[in-house]
Protein backbone atom coordinates (compact mmCIF):
# COMPACT_ATOMS: atom_id res chain seq x y z
CA UNK A 1 0.00 0.00 0.00
CA UNK A 2 0.76 3.43 -0.40
CA UNK A 3 1.20 6.01 2.26
CA UNK A 4 0.78 9.35 2.05
CA UNK A 5 2.03 11.42 4.58
CA UNK A 6 0.96 15.70 4.94
CA UNK A 7 3.07 17.84 7.12
CA UNK A 8 1.08 20.62 7.46
CA UNK A 9 1.05 24.40 8.42
CA UNK A 10 -1.88 26.14 9.71
CA UNK A 11 -3.74 29.12 11.49
CA UNK A 12 -6.43 29.13 14.31
CA UNK A 13 -9.36 30.76 13.39
CA UNK A 14 -13.16 30.37 13.64
CA UNK A 15 -16.34 29.10 11.43
CA UNK A 16 -19.73 29.68 12.98
CA UNK A 17 -22.25 27.63 12.26
CA UNK A 18 -26.20 28.34 12.93
CA UNK A 19 -27.41 26.10 16.18
CA UNK A 20 -30.49 24.23 15.88
CA UNK A 21 -33.23 25.89 18.52
CA UNK A 22 -36.41 24.61 18.96
CA UNK A 23 -39.48 26.65 19.51
CA UNK A 24 -40.89 26.42 23.07
CA UNK A 25 -44.19 25.24 24.00
CA UNK A 26 -46.26 27.88 26.07
CA UNK A 27 -46.70 25.14 28.60
CA UNK A 28 -43.18 24.74 29.00
CA UNK A 29 -42.22 24.25 32.92
CA UNK A 30 -38.95 23.44 35.35
CA UNK A 31 -38.85 20.17 37.23
CA UNK A 32 -36.44 19.39 39.85
CA UNK A 33 -35.78 15.51 40.87
CA UNK A 34 -37.54 15.10 44.34
CA UNK A 35 -33.30 13.82 45.58
CA UNK A 36 -30.31 12.98 44.20
CA UNK A 37 -31.20 9.52 43.75
CA UNK A 38 -30.81 8.23 39.83
CA UNK A 39 -34.91 6.73 40.43
CA UNK A 40 -36.05 10.12 41.12
CA UNK A 41 -33.81 12.18 38.22
CA UNK A 42 -35.35 9.13 36.01
CA UNK A 43 -39.20 10.21 37.31
CA UNK A 44 -38.81 14.03 36.76
CA UNK A 45 -37.48 13.27 33.46
CA UNK A 46 -39.86 10.99 32.45
CA UNK A 47 -42.37 13.80 33.31
CA UNK A 48 -40.97 16.34 31.14
CA UNK A 49 -43.12 15.89 28.31
CA UNK A 50 -43.67 19.07 26.61
CA UNK A 51 -40.82 20.68 24.32
CA UNK A 52 -38.65 22.84 26.42
CA UNK A 53 -39.50 21.33 29.86
CA UNK A 54 -36.38 21.40 31.50
CA UNK A 55 -34.79 19.23 34.64
CA UNK A 56 -32.87 21.51 36.67
CA UNK A 57 -30.30 18.92 38.68
CA UNK A 58 -28.76 22.38 40.78
CA UNK A 59 -30.85 21.26 43.53
CA UNK A 60 -28.61 18.95 44.45
CA UNK A 61 -24.95 19.80 43.78
CA UNK A 62 -23.74 16.02 43.42
CA UNK A 63 -25.26 12.71 42.05
CA UNK A 64 -23.45 8.90 41.98
CA UNK A 65 -24.99 7.24 38.59
CA UNK A 66 -22.57 3.97 39.12
CA UNK A 67 -24.00 1.12 37.22
CA UNK A 68 -27.32 2.97 36.30
CA UNK A 69 -28.49 5.15 33.80
CA UNK A 70 -31.07 7.57 33.22
CA UNK A 71 -33.29 7.24 29.65
CA UNK A 72 -34.55 9.93 27.49
CA UNK A 73 -37.47 9.19 25.58
CA UNK A 74 -39.19 12.60 24.83
CA UNK A 75 -38.44 15.09 22.62
CA UNK A 76 -37.06 18.40 22.69
CA UNK A 77 -36.64 18.65 26.39
CA UNK A 78 -33.60 19.92 28.47
CA UNK A 79 -31.45 18.74 31.07
CA UNK A 80 -29.98 21.71 32.92
CA UNK A 81 -26.82 21.46 35.62
CA UNK A 82 -26.76 25.30 35.59
CA UNK A 83 -22.78 24.80 35.65
CA UNK A 84 -22.97 23.67 39.54
CA UNK A 85 -23.82 19.80 39.15
CA UNK A 86 -21.50 17.11 39.37
CA UNK A 87 -22.51 13.52 38.51
CA UNK A 88 -20.05 10.94 39.32
CA UNK A 89 -20.31 7.12 37.95
CA UNK A 90 -20.34 5.55 35.00
CA UNK A 91 -23.33 4.46 33.91
CA UNK A 92 -24.73 0.52 33.12
CA UNK A 93 -23.19 0.34 29.52
CA UNK A 94 -25.28 2.56 27.68
CA UNK A 95 -24.13 6.05 29.19
CA UNK A 96 -25.11 8.62 32.65
CA UNK A 97 -27.63 9.20 30.23
CA UNK A 98 -29.08 7.48 27.16
CA UNK A 99 -30.95 10.20 25.13
CA UNK A 100 -33.50 8.23 22.42
CA UNK A 101 -35.18 10.97 21.36
CA UNK A 102 -34.41 14.21 18.81
CA UNK A 103 -33.84 18.14 19.55
CA UNK A 104 -32.80 17.27 23.55
CA UNK A 105 -30.00 19.70 25.46
CA UNK A 106 -27.59 18.32 27.70
CA UNK A 107 -25.94 21.11 29.25
CA UNK A 108 -24.18 22.80 32.79
CA UNK A 109 -22.97 19.32 34.08
CA UNK A 110 -19.89 17.79 35.25
CA UNK A 111 -19.44 14.48 34.61
CA UNK A 112 -16.57 11.90 36.27
CA UNK A 113 -16.30 8.60 35.39
CA UNK A 114 -15.16 6.91 39.00
CA UNK A 115 -13.99 3.48 37.10
CA UNK A 116 -11.92 5.11 34.43
CA UNK A 117 -10.51 1.88 33.03
CA UNK A 118 -13.31 -0.19 32.75
CA UNK A 119 -14.02 -2.48 30.42
CA UNK A 120 -11.58 -1.13 27.15
CA UNK A 121 -13.25 -3.14 24.31
CA UNK A 122 -14.09 -2.39 20.87
CA UNK A 123 -16.70 -5.25 20.69
CA UNK A 124 -19.37 -5.59 23.17
CA UNK A 125 -20.84 -3.33 26.19
CA UNK A 126 -19.05 -1.29 27.52
CA UNK A 127 -19.21 0.97 30.70
CA UNK A 128 -17.81 4.52 30.85
CA UNK A 129 -19.86 6.97 28.95
CA UNK A 130 -20.78 10.09 29.95
CA UNK A 131 -23.97 10.36 27.45
CA UNK A 132 -25.05 8.06 24.65
CA UNK A 133 -27.38 9.59 21.57
CA UNK A 134 -29.50 6.83 19.27
CA UNK A 135 -31.31 8.63 16.75
CA UNK A 136 -31.26 11.78 18.57
CA UNK A 137 -31.38 14.09 15.67
CA UNK A 138 -30.81 17.96 16.65
CA UNK A 139 -29.48 17.17 19.83
CA UNK A 140 -27.25 19.22 21.44
CA UNK A 141 -25.19 18.99 24.43
CA UNK A 142 -22.72 21.78 25.69
CA UNK A 143 -21.04 23.96 28.29
CA UNK A 144 -20.41 19.96 29.77
CA UNK A 145 -17.04 18.35 31.66
CA UNK A 146 -16.21 14.91 31.47
CA UNK A 147 -13.55 13.46 33.02
CA UNK A 148 -11.68 10.26 32.67
CA UNK A 149 -14.44 8.48 30.52
CA UNK A 150 -13.87 5.71 28.16
CA UNK A 151 -16.31 7.82 26.11
CA UNK A 152 -17.32 11.03 26.99
CA UNK A 153 -19.78 11.24 24.00
CA UNK A 154 -21.50 8.46 21.99
CA UNK A 155 -23.28 9.41 18.85
CA UNK A 156 -24.94 6.98 16.94
CA UNK A 157 -27.11 6.74 13.54
CA UNK A 158 -28.05 10.37 14.26
CA UNK A 159 -28.19 13.88 11.40
CA UNK A 160 -27.75 16.87 13.56
CA UNK A 161 -26.32 16.48 16.33
CA UNK A 162 -24.40 19.85 17.94
CA UNK A 163 -21.15 18.94 20.65
CA UNK A 164 -20.45 22.84 21.39
CA UNK A 165 -18.42 24.09 24.69
CA UNK A 166 -17.49 21.13 26.63
CA UNK A 167 -14.48 20.20 28.18
CA UNK A 168 -13.11 16.40 28.37
CA UNK A 169 -10.19 15.78 30.25
CA UNK A 170 -7.81 12.61 31.10
CA UNK A 171 -8.59 9.45 30.02
CA UNK A 172 -5.91 6.81 28.93
CA UNK A 173 -4.34 4.94 26.29
CA UNK A 174 -3.75 1.10 27.25
CA UNK A 175 -2.58 -0.40 24.05
CA UNK A 176 -0.66 0.66 20.52
CA UNK A 177 -0.26 -0.98 17.68
CA UNK A 178 3.09 -0.66 17.24
CA UNK A 179 2.85 -2.41 20.72
CA UNK A 180 4.03 -6.25 19.12
CA UNK A 181 2.24 -8.01 21.83
CA UNK A 182 -0.89 -6.34 20.49
CA UNK A 183 -3.11 -6.39 17.53
CA UNK A 184 -6.03 -3.71 18.44
CA UNK A 185 -5.36 -0.43 20.08
CA UNK A 186 -7.32 0.12 23.35
CA UNK A 187 -7.95 3.17 25.30
CA UNK A 188 -10.21 6.44 25.87
CA UNK A 189 -12.17 7.88 22.75
CA UNK A 190 -13.38 11.43 24.12
CA UNK A 191 -16.05 11.46 21.34
CA UNK A 192 -17.52 8.76 19.82
CA UNK A 193 -19.45 8.82 16.13
CA UNK A 194 -20.62 6.36 14.33
CA UNK A 195 -23.28 4.10 12.81
CA UNK A 196 -24.00 6.09 9.86
CA UNK A 197 -23.96 9.56 11.73
CA UNK A 198 -23.62 13.09 10.11
CA UNK A 199 -23.91 16.33 10.49
CA UNK A 200 -22.33 16.47 13.50
CA UNK A 201 -21.37 19.34 14.61
CA UNK A 202 -18.21 19.34 16.86
CA UNK A 203 -16.93 23.17 17.65
CA UNK A 204 -15.38 24.99 20.57
CA UNK A 205 -14.72 21.63 22.65
CA UNK A 206 -11.75 20.70 24.59
CA UNK A 207 -9.63 17.55 24.36
CA UNK A 208 -6.99 16.97 26.90
CA UNK A 209 -5.22 13.98 28.01
CA UNK A 210 -3.42 10.85 26.78
CA UNK A 211 -6.46 9.37 25.03
CA UNK A 212 -6.12 7.52 22.38
CA UNK A 213 -8.32 9.04 19.84
CA UNK A 214 -10.22 12.79 20.85
CA UNK A 215 -12.45 12.29 18.09
CA UNK A 216 -13.08 8.75 16.63
CA UNK A 217 -15.63 8.19 13.54
CA UNK A 218 -16.66 5.07 12.37
CA UNK A 219 -18.89 2.44 10.93
CA UNK A 220 -20.06 4.54 7.74
CA UNK A 221 -20.33 8.21 9.24
CA UNK A 222 -19.40 10.60 6.95
CA UNK A 223 -20.33 14.79 6.19
CA UNK A 224 -19.48 15.91 10.18
CA UNK A 225 -17.45 18.96 10.98
CA UNK A 226 -15.04 19.54 13.60
CA UNK A 227 -14.43 23.24 13.31
CA UNK A 228 -12.51 25.30 16.21
CA UNK A 229 -11.66 22.64 19.50
CA UNK A 230 -8.04 22.68 20.87
CA UNK A 231 -6.99 19.29 21.34
CA UNK A 232 -3.70 18.66 23.78
CA UNK A 233 -1.22 15.30 24.19
CA UNK A 234 -3.82 13.16 22.59
CA UNK A 235 -2.32 10.17 20.44
CA UNK A 236 -4.56 10.77 17.59
CA UNK A 237 -6.75 13.61 17.60
CA UNK A 238 -9.24 13.03 14.91
CA UNK A 239 -9.51 9.38 13.63
CA UNK A 240 -11.59 7.84 10.66
CA UNK A 241 -12.10 4.19 11.03
CA UNK A 242 -13.97 2.61 8.66
CA UNK A 243 -15.89 5.84 8.22
CA UNK A 244 -16.47 8.64 5.07
CA UNK A 245 -15.15 11.12 5.08
CA UNK A 246 -16.89 12.83 2.16
CA UNK A 247 -18.35 15.99 2.79
CA UNK A 248 -16.42 16.62 6.33
CA UNK A 249 -14.46 19.95 7.06
CA UNK A 250 -11.72 20.18 9.47
CA UNK A 251 -11.10 23.63 10.40
CA UNK A 252 -9.45 26.26 12.92
CA UNK A 253 -8.68 23.82 14.89
CA UNK A 254 -5.49 23.94 17.56
CA UNK A 255 -3.58 20.75 18.07
CA UNK A 256 -1.09 20.72 20.69
CA UNK A 257 2.08 18.22 21.46
CA UNK A 258 -0.45 15.28 19.16
CA UNK A 259 0.33 12.15 17.89
CA UNK A 260 2.84 11.20 20.95
CA UNK A 261 2.46 8.91 23.67
CA UNK A 262 4.50 8.04 26.71
CA UNK A 263 4.39 5.56 29.19
CA UNK A 264 7.75 4.34 31.54
CA UNK A 265 10.47 3.70 29.58
CA UNK A 266 8.17 3.21 25.60
CA UNK A 267 7.38 6.25 24.07
CA UNK A 268 5.09 6.03 21.01
CA UNK A 269 5.77 8.97 17.89
CA UNK A 270 4.78 9.06 14.80
CA UNK A 271 1.05 8.58 15.07
CA UNK A 272 -0.68 10.78 12.98
CA UNK A 273 -2.92 13.86 14.49
CA UNK A 274 -5.06 13.43 11.98
CA UNK A 275 -5.76 10.17 10.61
CA UNK A 276 -7.55 9.03 7.11
CA UNK A 277 -5.77 6.20 6.38
CA UNK A 278 -9.00 3.85 6.28
CA UNK A 279 -11.18 6.89 4.75
CA UNK A 280 -9.92 9.71 2.62
CA UNK A 281 -12.21 11.38 0.17
CA UNK A 282 -13.81 14.74 -0.45
CA UNK A 283 -12.56 16.30 2.67
CA UNK A 284 -11.62 19.63 3.69
CA UNK A 285 -8.14 20.35 6.27
CA UNK A 286 -8.01 24.01 6.25
CA UNK A 287 -7.11 26.82 9.01
CA UNK A 288 -5.64 24.44 11.63
CA UNK A 289 -3.11 26.00 13.96
CA UNK A 290 -0.30 22.79 14.94
CA UNK A 291 2.10 22.90 17.44
CA UNK A 292 4.42 20.20 16.57
CA UNK A 293 7.08 17.59 18.20
CA UNK A 294 9.94 16.46 16.37
CA UNK A 295 9.09 13.72 13.38
CA UNK A 296 5.58 14.85 14.33
CA UNK A 297 3.39 13.11 11.47
CA UNK A 298 0.48 15.78 11.33
CA UNK A 299 -1.21 14.05 8.27
CA UNK A 300 -2.02 10.44 7.21
CA UNK A 301 -4.03 9.21 4.38
CA UNK A 302 -3.32 5.25 3.07
CA UNK A 303 -4.41 3.97 -0.12
CA UNK A 304 -5.53 -0.03 -0.07
CA UNK A 305 -5.69 0.03 3.82
CA UNK A 306 -7.94 -2.93 4.59
CA UNK A 307 -8.27 -2.65 8.30
CA UNK A 308 -12.12 -1.98 8.09
CA UNK A 309 -12.82 -3.99 5.07
CA UNK A 310 -12.52 -3.58 1.59
CA UNK A 311 -9.88 -0.99 0.85
CA UNK A 312 -10.70 2.68 0.00
CA UNK A 313 -8.62 4.89 -2.48
CA UNK A 314 -7.49 8.00 -1.52
CA UNK A 315 -9.14 11.29 -3.58
CA UNK A 316 -10.01 15.02 -3.46
CA UNK A 317 -8.24 15.51 0.27
CA UNK A 318 -8.04 19.70 0.63
CA UNK A 319 -5.43 20.98 2.63
CA UNK A 320 -5.34 24.29 2.65
CA UNK A 321 -4.16 27.44 4.91
CA UNK A 322 -2.43 25.55 7.66
CA UNK A 323 0.28 26.94 9.97
CA UNK A 324 2.99 24.69 11.80
CA UNK A 325 5.08 25.77 14.61
CA UNK A 326 8.08 23.99 15.14
CA UNK A 327 8.08 23.95 19.01
CA UNK A 328 4.69 23.47 21.21
CA UNK A 329 3.97 26.14 24.08
CA UNK A 330 5.06 23.71 26.84
CA UNK A 331 8.77 23.59 25.03
CA UNK A 332 8.98 19.60 23.72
Amino acid sequence: SFLLVVLIAISLGSVSAADSADVLSDNATSIEPASASVADVQTAVDSAKNVGDTVDLSKNAEYDFTNQTVTINNPGIIIDGKGTTTIKGHGDGQGIFRINAQNVTIQGIKFIDTNPKNDFKYNGSTNGWGISASAANGGLVQNCEFQDFNSGIVIMQTTGFTVENNKFTGGYTTQLLNDPTVNKETGSKSLNIYRQSSGVMVKYNTFDGPILDGVSIAQGSGANYVIGNTFINNCYSIYFGGASTKGSKIENNTFINCGYFEEGDIKWEGLPVISMQKASDDIAVENNHFFVRSDNVLIAAEKGNEAHGSPTPIGNINITSNTVELNSPDGN
